[in-house]
């Protein structure tokens, strides 16, 4: 038996894994407690564009209400970073690459990384963005400016 929060964000793989009455629950619940529309909740909740999320929502024959007037949008943001931030622990690959740099860091007695390389894999590239500073800091405490590259790639679900 499976159990699903819909007072919770979720990703869209999450989203497409619940039966069709909860993803229309959870969609006119979105909108009956924030009055967001089909782009917001496709660009800031599911990572997607709004043509992609009324095309697949559509063939799962669900209705996304639109956008009121009086949208809380900064409730809604708020809503979904409170969640983001609940959960920011680094995924295991993330996990498993700060150890690897501390051990790193002590074999060779520096203080800090020089240089790091990781992957973040997952759902939520908000939440894998947002965190990167809290699990980078411990790291970059040496007070020189650094320079940071992010490469995304990223791939369409199925």
């Amino acid at each position: 038996m499976m159990t699903y929060n819909l007072n919770l964000p979720m990703s869209w793989k999450d989203f497409k894994s619940m039966p069709h009455d909860l993803q229309q629950q959870y969609l006119d619940n979105l909108h009956a407690r924030f009055g967001v529309g089909p782009g917001d909740i496709a660009k800031h909740l599911f990572l997607r564009d709004q043509g992609s999320l009324y095309r697949s929502t559509k063939d799962m024959g669900l209705t996304v209400a639109k956008r009121d007037k009086n949208r809380d949008f900064d409730g809604f943001l708020a809503w979904i970073r409170k969640e983001e931030d609940a959960t920011d622990a680094p995924s295991e690959d993330a996990k498993d690459a700060l150890l690897r740099a501390e051990a790193s860091a002590k074999t060779h007695g520096c203080s800090t990384v020089e240089q790091m390389t990781f992957t973040l894999t997952g759902d939520n590239l908000t939440a894998l963005v947002l965190g990167l500073p809290t699990h980078l800091a411990p790291y970059l405490t040496d007070g020189r400016p650094v320079r940071v590259t992010l490469n995304v790639s990223f791939g369409k679900e199925g």
